[in-house]
């Protein structure tokens, strides 16, 4: 998926689905606005933001309305100078997976596995508004490849990318992959399920002849 698309919360056939009524989950809400579920969460906690339905007791599940997060996002429409600032605040996060700097929205399967970029694929963007039970994390890219990935050819753009703008690229894929190791060590291996393919063992002798290539270029 590119960045324009990535950016674009008017996308028609999504908003032909998002009606005024339509509740979403924090994830969701905070996907949409195109920041972090913690920094939608502190918002929340101080007063700020877009306005929320908390569902049963006062510990329920928090809901945003669409009609309320359409009518913060005009409410935020600003002169240049004070988007400057609020585009600085902002800058942790965001919808480029190949920003270092920022925290990025990741598809998860429960603690250990990334699926991929919430960006990734168009479709898959929208499946996360129509599905509830997706579950997100915000974390930074080189975080991230820290983590195993179900598609672990995906993971590797982003770790080749990453060691680009290194200075000492080996000691910083050691870095990276002493943490992935650590990662697969403790990853529950029936939970590759459905990914055969996708064995500890094999990870890791992958992972050990890309570390010797690295090591055999320096």
């Amino acid at each position: 998926m590119s960045r324009r698309f990535a950016r674009d919360i008017n996308n028609a056939d999504l908003l032909r689905e998002l009606g005024d009524e339509f509740l979403l989950n924090t994830q969701q809400a905070a996907l949409y606005l195109q920041v972090s579920e913690s920094t939608l969460n502190h918002w929340r906690s101080d007063g700020d933001g877009p306005r929320f339905v908390r569902i049963g007791t006062a510990r329920g599940a928090v809901r945003y309305r669409m009609s309320d997060i359409r009518a913060y996002v005009e409410s935020r429409v600003f002169s240049s100078t004070a988007e400057a600032q609020m585009a600085t605040a902002m800058a942790r996060v965001s919808a480029d997976m190949f920003c270092f700097t920022c925290e990025h929205p990741f598809v998860v399967r429960g603690p250990w596995l990334i699926i991929d970029s919430a960006y990734a694929e168009e479709n898959a963007y929208l499946d996360i508004f129509r599905d509830p039970y997706v579950k997100l994390s915000w974390i930074k890219p080189q975080d991230a490849v820290c983590k195993p990935w179900v598609r672990e050819a995906r993971r590797l753009e982003v770790v080749e990318a990453f060691l680009q703008k290194q200075e000492d690229r080996l000691s910083a894929a050691k870095a990276i992959e002493a943490r992935y190791l650590a990662a697969l060590s403790s990853f529950p291996e029936s939970h590759y399920g459905s990914h055969p393919a996708l064995t500890i063992d094999a990870l890791k002798n992958r992972l050990q002849s890309r570390l010797s290539k690295l090591q055999d270029c320096s």
